[in-house]
């Protein structure tokens, strides 16, 4: 069920709330979670619940896990969240989780040259100036 909006979304909502248990983190990596977590981001660009659930999924699975945090940046995670806040400009809860995403893969050395090199920084000002009102975003 690639092409289902709904499956997708429901999808990367459930990675994102069962990768809160760091046990969970790496089995889920294990089992491709990873790689599925950025398909479901890539199929569906234009479906702000994706991406919304999409760059939750990315922070939790980085939160505690410094290898999945390597993995999701070699795999186009950096990529994919800063596509989500581009595509979703006026979306603040696809804002603030895209800065969080940012935020947790921003705890490893190479994604904090990578990030601001493929415009990161200015995503989260952005973001943060377009939703000031917003305390998630502003965190």
């Amino acid at each position: 069920h690639e092409q289902s909006v709904g499956v997708q979304e429901q999808g990367c909502g459930t990675l994102r709330n069962l990768s809160l248990n760091a046990e969970n983190e790496a089995a889920i990596a294990a089992k491709g979670g990873i790689e599925a977590v950025l398909f479901a981001m890539g199929a569906h660009a234009s479906i702000a619940g994706v991406q919304e659930q999409g760059c939750a999924a990315v922070t939790n699975l980085t939160t505690k896990n410094a290898t999945n945090t390597v993995a999701l940046a070699a795999n186009g995670g950096i990529d994919a969240v800063l596509t989500a806040m581009g595509a979703h400009e006026s979306s603040a809860i696809v804002q603030e989780k895209g800065c969080a995403a940012m935020y947790s893969l921003a705890a490893n050395e190479e994604n904090r040259v990578a990030i601001p090199a493929k415009g990161g920084i200015d995503a989260v000002v952005k973001a943060m100036g377009a939703h000031e009102s917003i305390v998630g975003v502003q965190e």
